[in-house]
């Protein structure tokens, strides 16, 4: 049997069935379930001859593929090839298996090679922590937890650009201060950004919610200015943004780098179990 990928959201039963068939899997794939819930066009389906579907995966046009791929089949990969052929990609990301299938067909076609992989767990929050949320005075600075507004867009940017360094850039790729202001200013926009601020208005971390399901938030970005860093606020941060989260009938998940002992050693005083393992690629 051969598939076809069509646009889900031209097709009202696709995109229905599509998003019962990335149900099972809404935490892990919480950015494309998001975007299928929004009814987005860069959300793609495998279908068969009758039109059920056996994959999901969104295409965005920075050429970033978000796969929900449980079936793992000669016709998926026959599929996914003849589109990879025509859809080069930056960057695919996702549970591990899912990620697995994408990279069998994209070595098929042979058109584009690797240059970076990155391991990283998947967390969720399926606990309280053991201690309340610590208080400003808990930490070693005088700090209070904020939700940022557009308006802090200028102090923001230097803990943006920094983090952008540090955790995401693959190497050799050059940083777009322009572009990552633009980013910055449009989860401002909506509302996604949450903060650590001192008194006298500087703020030492940051964290956003990168998407968000009926069920679940992604929380992202992650990151403490070195100079507040082993001092509490990545802590308190974190418990904050997922009681946040918790208030709006939402559990709090992430991914978090394998190698970062010092983040998953914080992720799970926070309450975060690891569900799955997770991985990034980046292609030439």
């Amino acid at each position: 049997m051969s598939y076809s990928i069509v646009q889900a959201n031209k097709w009202p039963r696709t995109l229905k069935e599509s998003a019962a068939f990335a149900l099972p899997y809404e935490a892990e794939c919480c950015k494309l379930f998001s975007m299928i819930e929004a009814r987005d066009s860069s959300v793609m389906t495998l279908t068969d001859d009758d039109g059920f579907p056996h994959g999901v995966f969104a295409y965005t046009k920075g050429k970033v593929l978000l796969p929900c791929l449980p079936e793992k089949n000669d016709d998926v990969i026959d599929a996914l090839q003849s589109f990879l052929y025509t859809h080069p990609v930056f960057c695919i990301s996702g549970k591990t298996e899912f990620i697995n299938t994408v990279q069998t067909a994209l070595e098929k076609t042979g058109t584009q090679a690797l240059k970076e992989s990155r391991d990283f767990g998947f967390f969720i929050r399926e606990k309280k922590s053991a201690a309340e949320t610590r208080s400003p005075a808990e930490t070693e600075d005088d700090v209070v937890f904020v939700h940022c507004g557009k308006k802090d867009a200028q102090r923001l940017i230097p803990l943006q650009l920094d983090y952008i360094r540090e955790e995401v850039l693959p190497e050799e790729m050059k940083l777009n201060p322009a572009a990552e202001r633009l980013s910055l200013e449009r989860h401002l926009k909506e509302g996604a950004v949450y903060a650590l601020m001192t008194k006298d208005g500087e703020f030492t971390a940051k964290a956003q919610i990168n998407a968000q399901t009926k069920n679940f938030a992604l929380v992202g970005g992650v990151f403490t200015a070195p100079n507040f860093r082993r001092r509490g606020h990545a802590g308190f941060l974190m418990e904050n943004v997922s009681r946040k989260m918790e208030e709006n009938k939402k559990t709090a998940v992430l991914f978090a780098n394998k190698s970062n002992t010092a983040a998953l050693s914080l992720y799970e005083s926070c309450g975060f179990v690891l569900r799955s393992e997770y991985k990034i690629c980046y292609y030439d």
